[in-house]
């Protein structure tokens, strides 16, 4: 379990084949919404209800705080990034790429609407999952040393 709670908080929307046309519509509408008129982009517009075909899985990042509120909203967030990492975990170990995108659209209170997220849930974002472009190669992890993000309390 990812918290001590087994509150279980994540929520999750997955958009394949032609439903993914709606979401594409939500994101859309989410960039109206969310762009000042002097800023509106028709293509920019365009381009947010066409993204959803660049991956042929999507799926919607959110948290649902569970009632009564037993312990810090923190640690319910922190739960849904844990099961966020496990489905990274999966994916990879299946040979398929994943990546988080939270965007304007992503996050709007209009596309958490759309994916079933009113108040008090939230809308983290989206994971979008396929297979790797052919002849792209994985990315080689570039880490700095242990020794910066750990330190060791020996008694």
């Amino acid at each position: 379990m990812p918290n001590h709670g087994r509150t279980e908080p994540w929520r999750f929307s997955v958009y394949t084949g032609e439903a993914r046309r709606g979401l594409g519509e939500a994101f859309a509408e989410a960039y109206r919404l969310g762009t000042p008129p002097e800023e509106f982009k028709p293509e920019a517009q365009a381009a947010q209800r066409d993204r959803v075909w660049n991956a042929p899985v999507w799926i919607s990042v959110g948290m649902t705080p569970p009632t009564p509120l037993r312990f810090p909203v923190w640690e319910e967030i922190m739960s849904v990034g844990m099961a966020v990492q496990n489905m990274h975990v999966i994916a990879a170990s299946l040979g398929l790429a994943m990546r988080w995108s939270s965007g304007n659209t992503s996050l709007h209170a209009h596309t958490a609407q759309f994916v079933g997220l009113t108040p008090p849930s939230e809308l983290y974002g989206f994971l979008y999952l396929g297979n790797p472009k052919p002849g792209l190669e994985w990315p080689a992890g570039k880490r700095s040393p242990i020794s910066e993000k750990v330190t060791w309390h020996n008694a």
